[in-house]
């Protein structure tokens, strides 16, 4: 494995972090031009909350959401499930997402953008008053 320092491009939070990146996903991008940043980052674009909770079957946001659901599982069976962070602060936003998936809106709806970006907002709030 070769470790590397990865810097997600400015998006909502910048982010550099050291990965274990292994000899496969390394050739893969070298062989296709794609840097790995650009890789990780297309990855957590399709990683949606109302896929964790309705599967939209939507192509690759079904294919990362199947990855992450991999990982969680295996996290949970290693170390057990665990409390959110903030947790108070996610009961409202996922009633409204549930609200939209029994109604079945979908992911792509201009309310689902709003639930999300106001509850990063809320989170965000709240990281700040933590680090205050």
């Amino acid at each position: 494995m070769q470790e590397n320092r990865i810097n997600i491009p400015q998006g909502i939070i910048p982010l550099s972090i050291k990965l274990n990146l292994t000899e496969d996903f390394v050739n893969i991008c070298q062989l296709m031009n794609i840097s790995f940043d650009e890789a990780l980052q297309t990855y957590a674009d399709h990683i949606k909350v109302y896929n964790q909770l309705f599967n939209e079957h939507k192509g690759v946001d079904a294919q990362a959401m199947h990855i992450f659901k991999k990982f969680q599982k295996s996290c949970i069976s290693k170390q057990g499930l665990k409390v959110a962070v903030y947790s108070p602060l996610h009961v409202n936003p996922i009633k409204e997402i549930l609200k939209l998936g029994r109604a079945k809106k979908g992911s792509e709806c201009a309310e689902y953008e709003s639930i999300i970006k106001q509850w990063y907002h809320t989170i965000m709030k709240a990281k700040d008053g933590d680090s205050n």
